[in-house]
């Protein structure tokens, strides 16, 4: 700290660049008897840091050793996915093991299909993994649209999608003017496919494009044999109003979730006048051009927009999934979408595609959580007289005043709570508890950072020859548990001395590493 400023322009300095980065969680001491406190330690001058170091020193014995979260070696009881001795949690039984994060101690239990040995071979080779996510989106049958970021100079790659989110499924036929792409290239020849893939993707490998349809086609993809289904039913009938209907809920329970048949998803049928009714996903067989959105809690859309990662058509998330019954649990309820994600995201003993992936996975998990947070947006739209919002009718009457006197009309008022993470209300809540805290136990003393590294032991172990940013879920849980170390030093060992209040914010950097800044207040 030889280069900050002295005086009260370096406390100013500390807070404005809080203040900048407030989105921040707070937390408040425990109220108890009130402790005597000890003189401050003076940060504002060169000498007063060098006496403050100096104390620590003297005061406190550092351990030389580098924290080691250790291996990936403890496995759940229910699920079998693996975890780190440090996210273990409490339980009342010492002889069972409970962790976060996977099967939420047997409430969720999916059937989970094992790689076919034609396709682990490809994924096998460093060529081919790395371009996975240009190959699974050149056989994908629905597109994902949404404005990204890129980034051009060197480095690694991170995937940043930046406002809304929207999955669609085009017509059968392209018009006049456009290439067949997509869903469309299924109800092409195989070969006359791939070559229109290649034509609009140079980057493409014939040979492992060829291997991958000849894959989903010997897994009996039940999404790839009702395309041609309905290609064979038009050229042999003439058909020109033929559509292609998905079943909104097939009727599969949980556990036999994995390996679903063509008659339990879709079926083909005439239709020349009526229409099928617009909460369905359907293909019209027709040159409308018309693209038609994909509801989230469809279960089709994870097996139409990554088919190399459900080579079987192994069906996403739906409502009405039920829980399997627990000793505590005796009210079976539904899985929710981050329970079911959760599961599939866990690391187990047998390699999955997904975890396969490489930069894929790193789509995919931004896809799953911008599907939450739509789920929760939308439980908040559709719950506001649960919600107290008639708080804001205040708000809301000033609205409609100044609407009346600009001649100007108003949409219906949604209120975002505070509890909402991320959302206006929950930083301003956040800003207000900072300086709650500041006025009450005076300015923080230091400015701490603690960045993740992904040359860390831990996260090397894990993912082999792997690149740590396409696996942010090992680098997100080994983050975690130094973090809780770095906490404990700190707030236990008090190796900074008595930390009476303190504030921290984490956040992602642009190239998707972790870094949390911390404000500790000592006394």
């Amino acid at each position: 700290m030889k280069n900050c400023k002295t005086g009260k322009s370096y406390h100013i300095r500390i807070m404005s660049e809080f203040l900048s980065l407030l989105s921040s969680q707070v937390t408040i001491p425990k109220r108890g008897r009130p402790v005597r406190k000890r003189k401050k330690p003076n940060l504002t001058s060169q000498i007063g840091r060098k006496r403050f170091i100096q104390e620590v020193s003297n005061a406190t014995v550092m351990n030389d050793a580098i924290y080691d979260c250790g291996r990936m070696s403890s496995v759940c009881d229910q699920c079998e996915a693996l975890h780190f001795v440090g996210e273990q949690t409490k339980s009342d039984h010492k002889s069972q093991r409970h962790y976060r994060g996977c099967c939420h101690n047997g409430k969720v239990s999916i059937t989970l299909n094992e790689v076919p040995s034609s396709f682990q071979n490809l994924l096998n080779q460093s060529s081919f993994r790395k371009s996975f996510r240009i190959y699974n989106n050149a056989l994908s049958m629905a597109s994902l649209q949404v404005k990204s970021r890129e980034f051009s100079n060197r480095g690694p790659q991170a995937i940043v999608a930046c406002g809304q989110v929207y999955h669609r499924v085009s017509s059968a036929c392209p018009t006049n003017e456009n290439q067949p792409k997509f869903v469309q290239l299924y109800f092409l020849d195989s070969n006359l496919a791939n070559e229109k893939r290649i034509q609009s993707c140079s980057s493409l490998d014939r040979n492992f494009l060829d291997q991958c349809v000849n894959i989903l086609e010997e897994c009996n993809n039940p999404y790839v044999s009702s395309l041609r289904n309905m290609r064979d039913v038009a050229v042999s009938e003439n058909a020109n109003h033929l559509r292609l209907e998905f079943a909104d809920h097939p009727d599969i329970s949980a556990r036999t979730y994995a390996r679903p048949q063509v008659s339990q998803i879709a079926a083909v049928f005439e239709s020349p006048a009526g229409e099928v009714p617009t909460t369905r996903l359907y293909i019209t067989y027709e040159q409308s051009g018309l693209c038609r959105d994909i509801d989230t809690t469809s279960p089709h859309l994870d097996p139409m927009l990554y088919p190399l990662v459900n080579l079987y058509g192994e069906l996403g998330w739906t409502t009405g999934i039920s829980q399997q019954s627990t000793s505590d649990n005796s009210s079976a309820r539904s899985v929710t979408e981050l329970q079911y994600y959760q599961y599939l995201l866990a690391v187990r003993g047998k390699k999955s595609i997904l975890h396969q992936s490489a930069s894929l996975f790193q789509q995919i998990i931004i896809d799953y959580f911008l599907r939450i947070e739509g789920s929760r947006l939308k439980f908040i739209r559709l719950n506001q007289s649960k919600l107290r919002v008639d708080l804001y009718k205040g708000l809301q009457d000033a609205l409609n005043t100044m609407a009346e006197r600009s001649n100007s009309r108003i949409g219906k008022m949604i209120v975002l709570p505070s509890t909402h993470i991320g959302g206006p209300r929950y930083q301003q809540q956040s800003f207000q508890d900072a300086l709650a805290i500041v006025q009450q136990h005076g300015k923080p003393d230091l400015f701490l950072t603690f960045t993740c590294n992904p040359k860390w032991v831990e996260i090397t172990r894990e993912i082999g020859d792997e690149q740590a940013i396409n696996r942010p879920d090992i680098v997100a849980r080994v983050f975690y548990l130094k973090l809780q170390e770095l906490m404990r030093v700190i707030l236990d060992e008090k190796w900074l001395g008595d930390v009476t209040a303190y504030l921290y914010v984490i956040e992602f950097q642009k190239r998707g590493m972790l870094i949390i800044v911390i404000l500790p207040i000592i006394y």
